[in-house]
């Protein structure tokens, strides 16, 4: 006679490869969520690598570039006109003259600088629509007694910054010239290049404020301060996530901003835990068995 076993028993037959298959899956998730963490962190750390040598480059280009043509103009301040202009205190017409070679396309102002930033000459004109006060607040955004470049200021849209170059005589500083530049058109195709699609590169001043895309566009910064970028931000232009890295330019006001999106950045991570998930790696195996009987049927067809 054969003993039937207790439910209990039974119970536990049933149970028993349950618990183990549902264990395996516990670990499975488990391994394949740890190494997710770990391959996210890995390419967060070579996007910020990558954001941070792009945005020193680029940081270093542009002081470079502001230093190379402050220097022309601090060449020209060597020029007899302009240092006698500077002496007289008035207005010559041949130190105008010798501003022109500075004027570029868009004919924004250049000036010749009295020591407390009155202008004494002037080449080009500011933007028409332009008040006096706000040329007045403008003209104050230079620095006065240092060669460089000012903070950026924003006016009706536009970004603007000015470059000054001292003009010095006998070892003392006699005045100033100084260009107005609006920011714009600096090279984004090129930039885009080199960072890949989805990033961007924007100008701030290192006390805070918008943010300036190369094309020239001002838009609202993500955090009030440059100097503690968080990890990762919301875009307040379309509110995708994004990271960045933020550079200064040498010891001028302005900084590079260096921006990638979280999407790009982690889309080898995600796909990755996609595809090390249990559901995909059982369909993967149902997709080869099936394969596989499909040949063996087809085998067995040939051989009938």
């Amino acid at each position: 006679m054969v003993k039937r076993r207790s439910g209990r028993w039974t119970s536990i037959e049933w149970k028993l490869p349950l618990l183990i298959t549902a264990l395996l899956l516990v670990l499975v998730v488990f391994g394949s969520w740890a190494a997710y963490r770990e391959v996210r962190r890995s390419a967060l750390e070579t996007s910020r690598t990558n954001l941070e040598r792009a945005a020193g480059n680029l940081a270093g280009l542009l002081d470079t570039g502001v230093e190379a043509r402050a220097g022309r103009m601090e060449l020209l301040g060597r020029n007899g006109d302009i240092r006698a202009a500077l002496q007289l205190e008035t207005r010559l017409p041949e130190a105008e003259e010798a501003l022109y070679p500075l004027l570029t396309e868009d004919s924004l102002p250049v000036e010749l600088r009295r020591p407390d930033g009155t202008p004494i000459a002037r080449v080009g004109r500011f933007p028409s629509g332009w008040t006096e006060s706000q040329i007045d607040s403008v003209r104050r955004n230079a620095p006065e007694r240092e060669r460089g470049y000012s903070e950026i200021r924003v006016v009706d849209g536009n970004a603007y910054i000015w470059i000054v170059a001292p003009v010095r005589a006998d070892g003392s500083m006699r005045g100033a010239i100084a260009h107005l530049l609006e920011m714009g058109d600096s090279g984004s195709d090129a930039v885009q290049e080199l960072l890949g699609p989805g990033r961007a590169v924007y100008y701030v001043n290192r006390s805070g404020g918008p943010w300036i895309s190369l094309e020239g566009e001002v838009v609202d910064a993500p955090f009030p301060d440059p100097a503690a970028a968080p990890p990762t931000y919301e875009r307040p232009n379309d509110g995708t996530r994004a990271t960045a890295f933020i550079a200064p330019a040498g010891t001028s006001p302005i900084a590079i901003v260096a921006e990638a999106p979280l999407e790009r950045v982690l889309a080898a991570p995600h796909s990755f835990l996609v595809h090390s998930s249990p559901a995909s790696q059982s369909g993967g195996r149902s997709s080869r068995l099936n394969s596989r009987r499909t040949g063996d049927l087809s085998f067995s067809r040939r051989r009938c």
